[in-house]
């Protein structure tokens, strides 16, 4: 005959069911809490992003702040449930610096850093005091005469691309500053296309039928030679170890070296002062 159960027998069973529920729904909706949170994040993440290249982009297109210091920008909210986050403008560098920069951060209304970025503006050695360069285009002997000094150091310290490699080239440049000190030698039938500064901290050799199409400053320190069948387009050389332009080199634009310019009597050479500008780089983050 079978026992009668009591009333209160389910009770235990039943709450442990409801408790171990209970732990499984306050998990699920910790989980599901942290998800949202963290898609929250994303999404804010991703805005910020999107605001900060787009100000970059048109700071690209400006010129830089004359005098040096901080610049805060107005706050900006994505909506009521967003934290308020604000921009700095930094200028580092006097106007007769070779090299100064731009520094764009974004920071959270408390001053937590969330993204920065640099452009640099390169002035060309020779043009920092606003001494006129000479109309032949050429400058040498910036050794002897104490001019056209620049410092290796002050460009190997910033943010910076790599120097392109023959797989880079297939794709122009855009106003990058790019460095290096690699072993390098450009030529083949490479094609340099777009604008950049690149810089270069040992000799370079540039060999034919190698080509640079558009607005390139080339600085070298070391040596720089300019092989026979090679076409520089727009390009302002700079070499502290001597510029060499073999028979059959065309180059326009402008020469300027610390040692001696050698130029062969059956190489192309032409003026170009439109390279002497400041050069504005785009922003690296």
């Amino acid at each position: 005959m079978d026992r009668k159960r009591s009333p209160g027998m389910l009770t235990p069973l039943l709450l442990a069911g409801l408790v171990l529920l209970g732990s499984f729904s306050w998990a699920f909706l910790r989980t599901a809490a942290q998800g949202l949170k963290t898609q929250q994040l994303q999404q804010e993440a991703r805005q910020w992003a999107v605001l900060a290249k787009s100000l970059a982009k048109i700071r690209e297109e400006e010129p830089f702040f004359t005098l040096p210091g901080e610049r805060k920008l107005p706050g900006i909210s994505f909506g009521p449930q967003s934290p308020e986050v604000f921009f700095t403008l930094e200028t580092k560098g006097q106007k007769k610096d070779l090299l100064r920069q731009e520094r764009l951060q974004l920071h959270h209304a408390a001053g937590e850093l969330l993204m920065q970025g640099s452009r640099y503006e390169i002035t060309m050695p020779g043009t920092e005091d606003g001494v006129p360069f000479p109309d032949t285009g050429i400058w040498s002997n910036g050794w002897a005469d104490h001019t056209l000094y620049a410092n290796e150091k002050v460009f190997s310290r910033v943010r910076s691309w790599p120097l392109p490699d023959a797989r880079r080239m297939e794709m122009p440049l855009e106003g990058q500053l790019c460095y290096g000190r690699e072993r390098l030698r450009w030529g083949g039938k490479s094609i340099l296309r777009g604008r950049a500064v690149l810089v270069h901290g040992r000799d370079l050799d540039l060999e034919g039928p190698f080509a640079a199409e558009g607005d390139f400053r080339i600085l070298v320190f070391g040596k720089l030679r300019v092989g026979r069948g090679v076409r520089l387009d727009k390009a302002y050389l700079y070499a502290t170890g001597g510029i060499t332009l073999e028979e059959g080199a065309a180059v326009q634009g402008i020469l300027a070296c610390r040692r001696d310019i050698r130029i062969h009597e059956k190489a192309f050479f032409q003026p170009d002062p439109a390279v002497l500008g400041p050069f504005c780089t785009r922003y690296v983050f």
